[in-house]
């Protein structure tokens, strides 16, 4: 006889065994049409809970069922059906629950006989197979060898108990992740975490393994726990010079190294210790994962910044480190500066006006003076130059200050309303010459 599909929740009146592979005997009494009840489950869980079977195909040989016999594995909150008008009588059976493509991941059959009542089965439907899983992790797309500081996994599937409690090696026999076996298909929720020898927790990840009915490979890449440090192993060169053409620190004329993250607290550093070409791999520098920039400048013992670099440092990331080595630059320039005496409309040398020395002050664009109120006072004249180079000076425009004392205490001095103004630039050391624009005092 042909059934129909009819809306759950119904009183059932049947008594009624549950045997996944048994027989449901209904009593006898008339021939009047009955309804048969199946209730399903899936290795015990219900649609909800097992993932994957998105409906079940029910089978009765010497039956025509509507839509071919395959239906919603829930309908209006019950995960079952209730086919309509069945004759007394045996009747075999096969359910087959499937995913949307039609896959079957769970079965079973059995039979029942229907006697004078309606008859309500309880069927718990068994995996068709059962695989295997394998779980490979990355750290933020790094593999174990990149973050060694990782020391120990440990995975927690939901309702699934593993070797060890789920502790396992960053890579156990040699692969980054571990391969778990006997696996029913169905959904399975999961929490990855990744620390350290101490137990702190680096790395964390969650989700849901989707098994169906062949071997699954799920790669999970775990996010960085925020808060955690990373690190950098930092490390310097200096510009040929005089002396050397990849010159040391003390051919450098320096002592002391500041490295700053991000424009933040910088941290001071013995110039040998990052060094590069030396046995140290550089300083450690601390900080968070992601992309930073970084300020290495290096000074002598009294604080002057001789050389500078402004950069990016490579990608940091948790557990691990990254080296970053920069070619310093130049932090300073030479400025060259030449003088005259104007006496009688005309221009003089420092013995015409009988000056032998000169005091020069430089006031920097913030309005600073660089040597402060008493200036720095070099000789009028050095083998017949009037001039003089300051060899090592911040970039920057700085205004021109010059006065000297000649014969008869005659006070020379160049324009103070309205100074000269000069240019110095990094790693720029031009020297006194003739093309060096003179200052005339008067």
């Amino acid at each position: 006889m042909n059934a129909r599909m009819k809306v759950l929740n119904i009183a059932v009146a049947a008594l009624f065994l549950v045997a996944s592979s048994g027989c449901v005997v209904v009593s006898n009494g008339g021939n009047k049409p009955h309804n048969i009840t199946f209730l399903w489950t899936f290795g015990g869980r219900t649609c909800g809970q097992v993932g994957g079977v998105t409906r079940v195909k029910v089978t009765i040989p010497g039956q025509s069922l509507e839509n071919g016999g395959v239906y919603s594995c829930t309908s209006t909150g019950t995960d079952g059906i209730t086919l309509l008008n069945f004759k007394q009588g045996a009747y075999t059976y096969t359910l087959s629950g499937q995913n949307d493509s039609g896959v079957e991941l769970y079965a079973s059959s059995g039979s029942l006989t229907l006697g004078n009542s309606d008859a309500s089965l309880a069927v718990d439907l068994t995996p068709v197979a059962k695989v295997n899983l394998t779980v490979l992790w990355t750290f933020g797309g790094r593999h174990c060898a990149d973050v060694p500081s990782v020391s120990k996994v440990t995975l927690d599937i939901a309702g699934v108990a593993l070797a060890n409690n789920g502790v396992f090696n960053c890579s156990p026999a040699g692969a980054d992740g571990i391969t778990l076996t006997n696996f029913a298909p169905g959904n399975y929720p999961f929490t990855i975490q990744a620390t350290n020898s101490a137990g702190t927790l680096l790395y964390s990840a969650s989700g849901t393994f989707v098994v169906l009915v062949t071997d699954v490979n799920a790669a999970v890449d775990l996010a960085p726990v925020a808060g955690q440090p990373a690190f950098a192993y930092v490390s310097w060169t200096f510009p040929a010079n005089s002396l050397s053409s990849t010159p040391n620190c003390t051919q450098a004329g320096v002592t002391k190294v500041v490295v700053t993250v991000d424009n933040g607290q910088g941290q001071l550093f013995t110039c040998s210790d990052g060094l590069a070409g030396g046995s140290s791999p550089g300083v450690l520098v601390t900080s968070t994962a992601g992309n930073h920039t970084i300020d290495v400048a290096a000074s002598d013992d009294n604080g002057f910044y001789y050389y500078r670099k402004v950069s990016a440092l490579p990608p940091l990331f948790v557990g691990g480190s990254v080296a970053a080595q920069y070619a310093l630059e130049w932090n300073v320039g030479s400025l060259p500066l030449r003088w005259t005496f104007n006496s009688g409309g005309v221009n003089r040398d420092c013995a015409y006006v009988g000056a032998t020395q000169v005091k020069i002050d430089l006031k920097d664009s913030s309005g600073n003076y660089v040597y402060g109120t008493a200036g720095s006072t070099v000789p009028c004249s050095t083998s017949g130059v009037m001039g003089t180079a300051f060899p090592y000076l911040y970039p920057d425009t700085y205004q021109v200050y010059i006065q000297a004392v000649g014969s008869g205490s005659i006070l020379y001095k160049s324009n103070l309303t309205s100074p000269p103004t000069v240019t110095v630039t990094a790693g720029a050391f031009p020297q006194v010459s003739s093309s060096t624009p003179e200052i005339v005092m008067q």
